[in-house]
């Protein structure tokens, strides 16, 4: 899907992945030519993460609460999965 959105698109699409855990998904995302940026509230998954792909360094952070709010406007999709039912509130 990713490959058929970007070839359409004619560039490199950004994508947040929320929820990234381990970063495997961020990683194949970005095998397939998707510019990747990672979140997840627990810090033993980045980690993991982290040594896993170092060339990745995703943010550790609730999504309600990233840093920088202004990147929330700069991605193209946003996949989720395996994130709604561990969300307290969800939005």
């Amino acid at each position: 899907m990713l490959a058929t959105i970007q070839e359409a698109s004619q560039r490199k699409l950004r994508v947040l992945n929320l929820g990234c855990g381990n970063g495997s998904r961020g990683h194949f995302i970005a095998e397939h030519g998707g510019e990747v940026v990672g979140a997840d509230t627990s810090a033993p998954r980045i980690a993991i993460s982290r040594q896993k792909f170092p060339a990745r360094q995703p943010i550790q952070g609730d999504i309600y609460l990233l840093p920088d709010t202004d990147m929330l406007h700069s991605f193209d999709i946003v996949p989720v999965s395996e994130v709604i039912e561990h969300l307290l509130f969800p939005k």
